[in-house]
């Protein structure tokens, strides 16, 4: 399971994540989509006919998050994917992993 993407974050800081879920609806399109932040602070979140935004804030070293994002189709399809966040110190010059898990229970 690949990353989605790398990011230099600060528990202070916020994160924005836009997930493209075009290869997966393969010709349908979004009609509702909702984020869970599973500890983290979930600012504003969006979505287009192919597309989710969410903005993330907060989380304290060392923890991991697992934001939820749920959406349905026009089809009826529901889909569920989760992002991992491991917050880190920017000092130590790691940046936060973030990367798609799917199927995580919860």
């Amino acid at each position: 399971m690949g990353c989605l993407a790398e990011y230099d974050k600060h528990s202070s800081d916020v994160l924005d994540i836009s997930p493209d879920y075009a290869d997966w609806l393969a010709g349908d399109i979004i009609l509702t989509s909702a984020w869970e932040g599973d500890g983290l602070t979930v600012n504003t979140d969006s979505f287009t006919d192919t597309t989710t935004t969410v903005k993330l804030s907060g989380g304290i070293l060392p923890e991991t998050h697992d934001p939820k994002n749920t959406i349905t189709t026009q089809r009826g399809l529901t889909e569920v994917r989760r992002v991992r966040i491991v917050i880190k110190d920017l000092s130590t010059g790691i940046p936060i992993q973030v990367g798609w898990t799917r199927g995580t229970p919860g």
